[in-house]
């Protein structure tokens, strides 16, 4: 059995208040597993399962990121991932593709 602590995420200790505490010798292991997380002894961490083939482990928070940032604006619907085509698509109250993000000028352009 590992410790852990509910309050780590990401790799760093939040107090009560959702704050980065100033004690981050509090932050155990990266992160709070869930179901499917394996502990990792050389990195001393609980990491996600992978959630697509083209995620890198960052080694700071020990999670998973697209090979895209996420996008910096708010998606005009429902923000996924599309793993077919490496972006992030943004879909409509119906289910229809909507949007896409475009990394040159970090603008959501229409479908």
């Amino acid at each position: 059995m590992k410790k852990c602590s509910y309050n780590t995420k990401d790799g760093v200790h939040y107090d009560i208040a959702n704050v980065a505490s100033e004690d981050q010798s509090k932050a155990l292991r990266k992160n709070f597993p869930g179901i499917g997380w394996k502990y990792d002894s050389t990195r001393d961490a609980f990491i996600p399962p992978k959630m697509f083939d083209s995620y890198v482990l960052d080694e700071t928070s020990c999670t998973w990121q697209p090979p895209i940032a996420y996008p910096s604006t708010d998606a005009p619907g429902r923000l996924e991932w599309d793993e077919a085509n490496l972006r992030w698509t943004s879909y409509d109250e119906s289910n229809q593709l909507s949007h896409i993000w475009n990394t040159s000028t970090s603008t959501w352009d229409a479908v």
